[in-house]
């Protein structure tokens, strides 16, 4: 049986695409910082990406494993200038810093053709107001799935998948009418994503057919990135 780890996987994105790989066959390792939404047939853990001491803890306890999906996020919705010190780490750390010393940690634990998935956003490379500092996260996510595909090969392959407007939790602003019509209007396919279509997504890149891709930051959002 293959076995993933994922981060932030309480809701959302990564509880979808826990679910899509249990039922896979997959057995699956998953934490978050906060309890996940419902009984989940894995093994989860109460646990803040930000917290070096219980990570180790936390990786150390793990099996080896041949998927790794860096999903775990938070964003600060206001002007830049308004942001504290406190809340531009918050989102660096968790969205970037932690999950690359994850990744360090987890090096010894892939088996061979392995596979690790950043979980990005088209604005790594279309920046929004208010969200500056989750989109400069982002973009140094891009440059992190490059620059560590290029040293794991042949062994691991890195995939950055980049994600357009999709129905989490950190946009339950999208639950207003007007809100939603708003983001479809900028969406060429006119379509928000729900978790379950981005897992899926997740699922067939590690199809046979993609054996050979690795360092490709792949871009699913409906056009946006095109307006």
């Amino acid at each position: 049986m293959k076995k993933a780890v994922i981060t932030g996987c309480a809701d959302g994105i990564g509880f979808s695409i826990a679910q899509e790989l249990i039922n896979n066959g997959y057995e699956v390792y998953g934490f978050d910082i906060k309890n996940q939404r419902e009984s989940q047939k894995m093994s989860f853990y109460l646990l803040d990406i930000n917290d070096d001491a219980k990570l180790f803890d936390f990786v150390s306890h793990l099996p080896n494993i041949d998927l790794l999906v860096n999903n775990a996020a938070r964003q600060i919705e206001k002007p830049f200038k308004e942001n504290t010190l406190d809340e531009i780490d918050a989102v660096l750390n968790t969205n970037l810093n932690a999950l690359i010393k994850l990744t360090n940690l987890m090096l010894n634990k892939l088996n061979e053709d392995s596979v690790i998935i950043n979980i990005g956003s088209i604005h790594s490379e279309l920046p929004r107001l208010n969200k500056l500092t989750y989109d400069v996260s982002k973009a140094g996510l891009d440059m992190f799935t490059k620059g560590l595909a290029l040293e794991l090969s042949p062994k691991t392959r890195v995939i950055g998948l980049n994600i357009g407007a999709t129905m989490t939790p950190m946009n339950e602003s999208f639950k207003n009418e007007s809100i939603m019509t708003h983001a479809k209007s900028k969406v060429p396919m006119k379509h928000i994503f729900l978790p379950q279509e981005i897992a899926q997504v997740v699922s067939q890149l590690l199809a046979p057919a993609f054996k050979y891709m690795t360092g490709a930051i792949i871009v699913y959002d409906g056009g946006r990135s095109l307006m």
